[in-house]
């Protein structure tokens, strides 16, 4: 893989030389980038400085403004001393959600265009849950041991809620095995937390009902039971968004705010 590497880098530092002008060169020299990171493992070495500005036939500024590129779309490290160089980064769907949620704040997107997007694709991903290998489902299963510790009355807070629900929004996308989805899943929730207005998870009663909806959820998919996920993830949908209704309706605003969780 190595050669294949620096087959292509010379490829493009050559056409990066004889292209006109500074930012071609750049432009060049960050696909090249691009291309060698897109092959490597998370954390694989992709060289020295000296070696790579050699192989990609640039000046050393120009590489630097390209490695510094890559470092803001977060698929690079760069490690000084000995030992050091430039490494390879897998980008994590945090990154990239976040980036989306900050456009999306920026076009004036609502509450309610987020829910009918986001919320059809929440019992597409119960249906698809069930057809998932079993290691795909193992931190479900850990989600909901750690759920049926805890007790089930009004003992229990709206804040355990609240944190219990922010991990499962960090568990749950992952389980429809298609990384589109969950990104897309991953930026709308992230979206949502953005929006500081009245919470519909303000009362014990409610917040338990929820809780029993998400536990049958969970035990329906771990069954591999896809009709019943199914039900009981529409059943949650409506349930928050009737609730989101009638907060909308007595308070004229609300939100379904949550920390988004480390992805």
């Amino acid at each position: 893989m190595a050669s294949k590497r620096r087959t292509a880098s010379r490829s493009v530092g050559n056409t990066a030389k004889s292209a006109p002008g500074h930012k071609s060169a750049l432009k060049r020299v960050a696909s090249a980038l691009r291309a060698e990171i897109s092959e490597l493992e998370d954390g694989e070495p992709l060289g020295s400085e000296e070696e790579l500005v050699k192989r990609m036939g640039v000046s050393r500024p120009t590489f630097r403004l390209a490695a510094k590129l890559m470092q803001q779309e977060q698929i690079l490290t760069i490690r000084r001393g000995p030992g050091g160089g430039f490494f390879s980064k897998k980008p994590t769907t945090k990154a990239v959600a976040h980036m989306a949620a900050v456009f999306l704040q920026g076009r004036h997107v609502t509450l309610k265009q987020v829910m009918l997007a986001f919320w059809p694709l929440f019992v597409d991903i119960a249906r698809w849950a069930v057809q998932q290998p079993d290691s795909t489902l193992l931190p479900l299963k850990a989600f909901l041991a750690s759920e049926r510790a805890k007790p089930n009355d009004n003992s229990y807070t709206i804040a355990e809620y609240l944190s219990s629900e922010s991990a499962f929004h960090h568990i749950y996308p992952a389980l429809g095995g298609n990384a589109v989805t969950e990104l897309f899943y991953r930026t709308c929730f992230d979206f949502s937390a953005t929006l500081q207005h009245e919470t519909i998870y303000n009362d014990l009663e409610r917040v338990l009902a929820y809780r029993a909806m998400r536990t049958r959820l969970c035990e329906a998919i771990l069954a591999r039971d896809g009709k019943l996920a199914t039900v009981f993830a529409a059943r949650l949908n409506e349930a928050l968004i009737n609730d989101l209704q009638f907060v909308r309706g007595h308070a004229g605003r609300a939100s379904i705010v949550l920390k988004p969780a480390e992805h």
